[in-house]
């Protein structure tokens, strides 16, 4: 089973917060920036094979990207496995509508990156 960071329409990282302020204020959120140490513990436990290809499905929102970069991709990088991938979805409009582009963009990204290592 493969451990995943709550992103979705759920998380406002920093950026919104301070632009939302004072009229949001999440008091029981972690913040999308203080996601790293987490990976860092998953890398010093040993969770990563020392060959493992990691590869990350995500939303293509501002949001999303800022998350990537600054937070997840430094992290991943440090504890050596930078992201080989990382495949953008557009948010959809219902529940459905989510399992559907996370079940094609998860599958496409998957070929992708086997057609990659075979080559």
């Amino acid at each position: 089973m493969s451990p995943t960071l709550p992103v979705g329409n759920i998380i406002l990282d920093d950026t919104l917060m301070a632009q939302w302020a004072p009229y949001v204020y999440w008091e029981g959120m972690l913040s999308p920036q203080r996601w790293a140490p987490w990976i860092d513990v998953l890398s010093s436990n040993g969770y990563f094979d020392q060959n493992a290809r990691v590869g990350l499905v995500t939303y293509d929102t501002p949001m999303h990207r800022r998350i990537v970069e600054q937070v997840v991709t430094p992290a991943l990088t440090r504890a050596h496995h930078a992201p080989v991938d990382v495949a953008y979805t557009s948010e959809p409009g219902s529940v459905a509508g989510w399992v559907r582009a996370r079940r094609n963009s998860a599958t496409s990204s998957c070929a992708s990156a086997a057609d990659r290592s075979t080559t």
